[in-house]
C-alpha cells in the first residue's frame, strides 16, 4: 500500500520548478516590454507583466526561513504598490509625480538584488550541480540587468537627459542595461552624467564577475564530485 505520509509525497508543481517559472516569466517581460509599447496605456501592461515576475520572484523564496520569507514579502509588496501608482499615474492628463517614479525605481531595484543575493547564496553554498541551479544562475543574472534599469531610470528621474538616445520609456533603460552588462555596447545609448557613466561602469564590472565567480564555482565543485 503506498505511503500517504505528507513528507514523502513530492512537493507541488510551482516549488518543483520554482526557478524555472521565474526565468520563464522574467524572459516574457523582456521580450515583451518592447512589444507593448505600441499600445495605449502600455505602462500598465507592462506592470501588469512586472507584477508576474515578482509573484515568481516570491514563490522562489518561499521554502526559505521566516524572516527571510518577510522581507521578501516586505519588499515585494511595496515594490507592486510603488509600480501600480506609478504606472497610474503616467498615464492621467498631467504631469506624472516624480516621486512616484522614484519609489518605483528605488523598490523594484531593491527587491531584485535581494531576491538575486538569496538565489545566489543557495548557489555557492549546495554541493551538488542540479538543473534548478542553472535556472537560478541565469534568472541572477537577468535580476542584475533589471536592477541596474532601475538604477538608470533613478539617475533620470534625478538628472534629465543623463542616457543618450533614451526616450523616457522603461524598455529602453532595459535595452541599455543588458547592453551595458554584457559589454556589447551597440553605441546608440551612452550614459552622459558622471552618475550614469559609474552606474555602467559598476555594471559591466558586475556583469564580468558574476560569470567569473559563477563558473569557477560550478567547475570547483564538478572537480570536488568525482
Amino acid at each position: 500500500m503506498p505511503s500517504t505520509d505528507p513528507e514523502q509525497q513530492a512537493p507541488p508543481f510551482h516549488r518543483r520548478h520554482k526557478n524555472a517559472i521565474l526565468l520563464a516569466t522574467l524572459l516574457v517581460l523582456i521580450l515583451a516590454s518592447p512589444l507593448i509599447q505600441v499600445f495605449e496605456g502600455y505602462k500598465l501592461l507592462d506592470m501588469l507583466l512586472s507584477t508576474a515576475v515578482m509573484a515568481a520572484s516570491l514563490n522562489a523564496v518561499s521554502y526559505r526561513k521566516r524572516s527571510t520569507f518577510f522581507w521578501a514579502l516586505c519588499l515585494t509588496s511595496l515594490a507592486v504598490i510603488s509600480g501600480w501608482t506609478q504606472a497610474i499615474d503616467h498615464i492621467g492628463p498631467d504631469k506624472s509625480h516624480t516621486y512616484y517614479l522614484v519609489l518605483a525605481h528605488s523598490f523594484g531595484a531593491a527587491l531584485y538584488l535581494y531576491i538575486a543575493a538569496l538565489l545566489f547564496r543557495v548557489i555557492i553554498t549546495q554541493t551538488q550541480i542540479t538543473v534548478d541551479q542553472l535556472f537560478a544562475a541565469v534568472v541572477i543574472y537577468i535580476f542584475i540587468g533589471l536592477s541596474w534599469a532601475h538604477f538608470y531610470g533613478l539617475s533620470e528621474a534625478f538628472q534629465n537627459n543623463s542616457i543618450s538616445g533614451n526616450t523616457e520609456t522603461d524598455p529602453n533603460f532595459i535595452y541599455f542595461s543588458f547592453v551595458t552588462l554584457t559589454t556589447l555596447g551597440y553605441g546608440d545609448m551612452l550614459p552622459i552624467t558622471p552618475m550614469a557613466k559609474a552606474l555602467a561602469i559598476i555594471e559591466a564590472i558586475t556583469g564580468v564577475m558574476f560569470v567569473a565567480i559563477l563558473v569557477s564555482t560550478l567547475v570547483g565543485r564538478v572537480n570536488r564530485n568525482r
